[in-house]
């Protein structure tokens, strides 16, 4: 692998993670407030 694969690699893998966690944040809101959780998945 040469060094652009490498930083493309972890730049997929930094965005994978950015989205993972922002959704781990939003279920953390949803289980948190006092409304029903959205129906959306």
């Amino acid at each position: 692998m040469n060094s652009e694969q490498m930083i493309a690699d972890l730049e997929s893998r930094a965005q994978q993670l950015q989205q993972r966690s922002q959704q781990m944040q939003e279920q953390i809101q949803n289980a948190s407030s006092t409304s029903p959780p959205p129906t959306r998945r």
